[in-house]
C-alpha cells in the first residue's frame, strides 16, 4: 500500500503511552500504524482472529481494557484484521 502511494508513514509495533489522570498506566503495542492518504487520518492497526494451533480468540480481556482505553484515553479507535 506504501508503495502504491496510499498509505505515508507506516510503523510497525508502534508504542502508545495511556495516561489517566496525568498518571501513567500501561503502554499499548500496535502490530502497525500508518497514514492513510486519502483521508488524510492516522490509522492504528492490530491483527486479531483465532489462533490456528489450539482455536482460541486472541482479543484477550486485557487487549479489549487496552483496546478501549486507547478510544478514551487517546481518541484513537484500533482497527482489527
Amino acid at each position: 500500500m506504501q508503495k502504491s502511494g496510499l498509505i505515508s508513514c507506516l510503523n510497525l509495533k508502534p508504542r502508545f503511552r495511556i495516561m489517566v489522570l496525568d498518571q501513567f498506566l500501561c503502554n499499548y503495542t500496535a502490530d502497525f500504524s500508518y497514514t492513510d492518504l486519502e483521508t488524510e487520518k492516522r490509522v492504528v492497526e492490530d491483527t486479531k482472529g483465532k489462533d490456528p494451533k489450539s482455536g482460541w480468540d486472541t482479543r484477550t480481556p486485557v487487549y479489549n481494557l487496552k483496546k478501549r482505553l486507547m478510544r478514551i484515553c487517546l481518541g484513537i479507535e484500533v482497527r482489527e484484521t
